[in-house]
């Protein structure tokens, strides 16, 4: 006994662990439960960690589904506001014709008198060409008789 105590103190002494198997033995199976258990904490922190990256890559994939349609819908929008635009010129445009045949509708009586006039005006100085005409034939033909 005194042997085993003396080798004890020297194993002690040079920082070997002497305390009895059985007692090493269950810190041992501690430690390999603790070593199994966190393996598989870190396995299903592993899983949970590609689980949230296959939903954060159904999100991203849905996020620029939607800004492409987003994109679409803003063009169409574009489209029709310069559709509305062109349409709103054309309505204007087309106003403004109606007010210019407004307009020249008119003047079609204004017309019409000034041009009853010009021929009122015409027919008189055809009748005094013809007057005239008449005149100087007949003073030719009494120019002639003498």
């Amino acid at each position: 006994n005194d042997i085993r105590g003396e080798e004890m103190k020297q194993a002690m002494a040079a920082g070997k662990d002497v305390r009895p198997l059985d007692i090493v033995r269950k810190e041992h199976d501690d430690v390999q439960y603790r070593i199994t258990k966190l393996n598989g904490e870190i396995e299903d922190a592993r899983q949970a960690a590609e689980d949230e990256h296959r939903e954060i890559d159904k999100v991203q994939s849905l996020v620029r589904d939607k800004t492409m349609e987003v994109e679409k819908l803003r063009l169409k929008m574009q489209r029709r506001t310069e559709l509305r635009e062109q349409y709103d010129t054309k309505v204007a445009d087309y106003r403004q014709m109606q007010e210019d045949i407004k307009a020249s509708t008119a003047e079609i009586p204004r017309l019409e008198r000034d041009y009853e006039k010009l021929v009122e005006e015409r027919n008189q100085k055809q009748t005094v060409r013809a007057q005239r005409e008449a005149e100087m034939q007949m003073l030719i033909n009494n120019i002639i008789k003498i």
